[in-house]
C-alpha cells in the first residue's frame, strides 16, 4: 500500500469552523437539508469522482495545489454564484471555476416534504497528480491548530501541575479521508490521552493524499504541546 509520511510543525492561526463535512464537499451548517444536492452524470458516480478525474494542472501554474470555492446548486439543479475562497496559485482559479461551471445538471437539495431548495456548497479542487493529504481543504498543518483549539482537557488534570510536554499524535489519513491507526505517545496522563482522542474522533474528514492520480494512505506525526499553567 502506498503511503507518504509527514511531520507537522507549523501552527496556523485561523481555523474554519462554519462547515459540516459531507463526503468530499460540504454544506454550510446554517443550511440543513433532508437530502443534499447530487451530481447527475452517466460517466461519474459522484461530484468527487468528476473532480478527481477531470482536474488538470494548467501549463502556466507555478505549483501544484488546491482551490477552495463555494457555489450554489439552485432548486432547478443549476450551478450559480461560484466564489473562490482560497487558492494555492492564481493560475488555478479559472480552471477550478470552469470545472464547477461545466459539472452539468444536479439533483437539487430537498428540505421538508420533498421541496427542492437552493443549497450553498463548498468544495476543494486538487490540481496535480501528486498532492499531500489536506485538512479541511487547506494545508495539513492546519490540523495542529484545529486540535489545539478543540481538545478539552479535564480541569482535574489541569490542576495536577503536570510539566510541559510535547505529545506526539501519530495517525493515518486513509484513501477516503478517514483517520485510522491512531497512536498517542508521550502523554503525561490517561485523561489527556482520552481528551485528544475525543477531539480527533470528532474532527472533520480530510482530503486524502494523491499519487499518480490515485488516492493513498498518508502517515502523519503531529506534535501537541500540553502546558497546564496556560490552560487554567
Amino acid at each position: 500500500m502506498k503511503r507518504i509520511a509527514l511531520l507537522l510543525l507549523t501552527l496556523l492561526p485561523a481555523i474554519p469552523t462554519t462547515a459540516q463535512w459531507l463526503d468530499r464537499y460540504y454544506a454550510k451548517q446554517t443550511e440543513i437539508f433532508d437530502t443534499l444536492p447530487k451530481l447527475i452524470s452517466d460517466r461519474y458516480d459522484s461530484f468527487e469522482e468528476y473532480i478527481i478525474k477531470e482536474a488538470r494542472l494548467p501549463d502556466d501554474a507555478e505549483t501544484k495545489g488546491r482551490v477552495s470555492l463555494s457555489f450554489v446548486v439552485t432548486k432547478h439543479g443549476e450551478v450559480r454564484d461560484i466564489k473562490v475562497l482560497t487558492s494555492d496559485d492564481p493560475a488555478l482559479i479559472q480552471p477550478a471555476i470552469k470545472l464547477v461551471e461545466e459539472s452539468g445538471k444536479w439533483q437539487p437539495a430537498i428540505r421538508g416534504k420533498k421541496r427542492y431548495v437552493d443549497a450553498t456548497l463548498e468544495t476543494v479542487i486538487p490540481f496535480g497528480d501528486t498532492l499531500s493529504a489536506a485538512f479541511m481543504g487547506r494545508s495539513p498543518d492546519l490540523y495542529v491548530a484545529y486540535l489545539t483549539k478543540s481538545i478539552k482537557y479535564p480541569r482535574s488534570v489541569l490542576q495536577l501541575g503536570l510539566p510541559k510536554t510535547t505529545i506526539l499524535v501519530k495517525l493515518v489519513v486513509d484513501k477516503e479521508g478517514h483517520i485510522k491507526d491512531l497512536n498517542i505517545e508521550r502523554s503525561p496522563h490517561e485523561d489527556i490521552t482520552k481528551a485528544i482522542t475525543t477531539a480527533i474522533n470528532n474532527s472533520p474528514r480530510w482530503f486524502p493524499g494523491i499519487i499518480n492520480g490515485e488516492t493513498i494512505d498518508t502517515d502523519f506525526t503531529i506534535p501537541i504541546t500540553f502546558q497546564s499553567d496556560n490552560m487554567q
